[in-house]
């Protein structure tokens, strides 16, 4: 004769099951929630960006932005805007990109520079792995590790572009290069979203970058041309 089990034998797993459930829900609702919040900084962002870019008209930026993609061989099309509202030059737009400039008169020289690290970021495809940084961060909001690894990436994104830009570069010409970033960055707070690149990366990273620079090829000034350019903060 075949026991009955007991109606009461099967509610620790419905209990098991009822909070693995409301778990679940409550880590989808803050995954939708970080997810949202993203998007809607990248909206406002793109929109406060549409209302205030311009073309850049000054004589040779288009020429130097031709010159550029064809001396490193990428094929897309790439739009070059001046925006008073960014803080620094910036690479945004993963299906149609736009690199943006301060509303600020550059040289030949230091237009040059700052297009090759932004389009340096373009042909890397670093704004893709900044969207899956984004989704990285909403997957694990709770860890501060992750958060703290998204920042060291990003620096590192910044490091390694300034690297491949002063790759074949001399003590002079790194020196011109750490100048031109710290002329066109302003480090007052501006409009900015996850899914562009920056110039600036905060006082401390600046300093890194700038230390990482000059000591790109040979330590001999180093020591100098940081301190006389890390003053600049």
């Amino acid at each position: 004769m075949h026991s009955v089990p007991s109606p009461s034998a099967s509610k620790p797993h419905d209990s098991d099951y009822s909070r693995n459930r409301a778990r679940s829900i409550r880590f989808l609702i803050l995954l939708a929630a970080v997810l949202a919040l993203a998007a809607l900084s990248h909206l406002r962002f793109v929109r406060t960006v549409r209302r205030w870019q311009m073309p850049c008209e000054a004589e040779g930026y288009a020429e130097a932005l031709q010159s550029c993609l064809s001396e490193m061989h990428i094929r897309r099309r790439v739009s070059l805007r001046l925006c008073p509202t960014v803080s620094s030059p910036m690479l945004m737009g993963l299906l149609h990109p736009v690199i943006l400039l301060p509303d600020e008169e550059l040289t030949t020289e230091e237009l040059a520079l700052v297009l090759r690290h932004e389009l340096t970021h373009l042909k890397r495809g670093d704004l893709l792995v900044k969207a899956g940084l984004v989704l990285a961060y909403a997957l694990h909001w709770y860890n501060p590790v992750v958060w703290a690894m998204g920042r060291s990436l990003c620096f590192y994104q910044e490091a390694s572009c300034d690297s491949h830009v002063t790759a074949r570069a001399d003590e002079e010409e790194r020196r011109f290069y750490s100048e031109t970033i710290l002329r066109v960055i302003r480090r007052q707070a501006r409009a900015r979203t996850a899914l562009c690149t920056s110039f600036y990366g905060g006082r401390n990273g600046m300093k890194r970058r700038i230390i990482a620079i000059m000591e790109g090829r040979r330590r001999t000034g180093v020591a100098l041309g940081v301190l006389a350019l890390a003053a600049q903060f």
